[in-house]
């Protein structure tokens, strides 16, 4: 199985150093001895995107320290994305930012906490 990262944030420079990218820490948690998959990173904000939807048998979306409602020009790139990846019912599997990127994407509203982050 081919797992395609969307990968929408960077970690700190401390996180990275200790763990990696967010696509690398994610490759960790879900590789063990007994089940590896192939994955793919396209780093979004590089505006490095898929060319097509199908080009993974699922996906994820990484957390990011972005909001899903503010005016990234990447942000609709990748609802779009999102919106076709469903639609196929191919799995996708949003962290953080990303699971609110997909209901965003989805008809869903998300909005800035009047709390803060946290």
């Amino acid at each position: 199985m081919k797992i395609g990262i969307l990968l929408v944030g960077r970690a700190s420079e401390d996180l990275v150093e200790e763990y990696g990218t967010y696509a690398e820490m994610l490759i960790a948690l879900i590789n063990s001895e007994e089940q590896v998959f192939e994955f793919k990173t396209f780093n979004i904000l590089d505006s490095v995107f898929p060319k097509d939807h199908l080009e993974c048998d699922g996906w994820i979306v990484t957390g990011s320290p972005h909001g899903v409602y503010e005016g990234h020009s990447w942000i609709p790139v990748v609802s779009d994305l999102i919106k076709n990846i469903y639609k196929d019912r191919l799995p996708i599997f949003g962290v953080c930012f990303g699971h609110q990127l997909i209901a965003q994407a989805l008809g869903g509203h998300v909005e800035k906490s009047i709390k803060g982050w946290g």
